[in-house]
C-alpha cells in the first residue's frame, strides 16, 4: 500500500509520492499551443490543483476522472495557493487504497452507530405493534 499523505500536510517545495482521487482531469493548451494536463485532486482533507507541464499527453492516457491515483510531484505555489507539479502519474486499482482515506468519514464509530439505528427501529416497531388499533 502506498503511504498517504494528506493534502493539509502538504508544505511548499516539498517532494511527494502519495495518492489521492482525482475529481476533474482536463487536457488543456498554452497560449502558445503547447498541451498541459489540468487536474484536481482530492482526499478526506480537502483538493489541490495538480499540473502536468511535460509529456501531458502520455500521463493524460494514463488514468481518467474519479479514479484513484499515485503522484509524484513538487509542491509549489501559484499566486498564493499550494499546487502540485506532477513528475509522474499511476492510476491505482480500488483495492489498493483505503476509502476513508478519500472520503470524509464520521468521528463516531460506525459500527456503534448502526447498532444505535437497529436499537431505534426496533423499538419504534414494538411501539407501534403494542399500540391497539382502531
Amino acid at each position: 500500500m502506498i503511504s498517504k499523505t494528506f493534502i493539509q500536510e502538504l508544505t511548499e517545495n516539498a517532494h511527494v509520492r502519495t495518492s489521492f482521487l482525482v475529481t476533474q482531469k482536463t487536457l488543456r493548451s498554452t497560449r502558445t499551443g503547447s498541451s498541459y494536463l489540468s487536474v484536481t485532486l482530492g482526499d478526506r482533507t480537502g483538493t489541490i490543483e495538480a499540473r502536468g507541464w511535460e509529456a501531458a499527453e502520455i500521463l493524460d492516457q494514463r488514468f481518467q476522472a474519479h479514479d484513484f491515483v499515485v503522484v509524484q510531484a513538487q509542491v509549489t505555489s501559484y499566486q498564493g495557493t499550494l499546487q502540485l507539479k506532477l513528475v509522474d502519474v499511476e492510476r491505482l486499482d480500488d483495492h489498493e487504497v483505503e476509502p476513508s482515506d478519500y472520503f470524509p468519514t464520521s468521528r463516531w464509530d460506525a459500527e456503534a452507530m448502526f447498532a444505535q439505528l437497529k436499537d431505534l427501529v426496533l423499538d419504534l416497531s414494538l411501539i407501534h405493534i403494542s399500540e391497539p388499533t382502531r
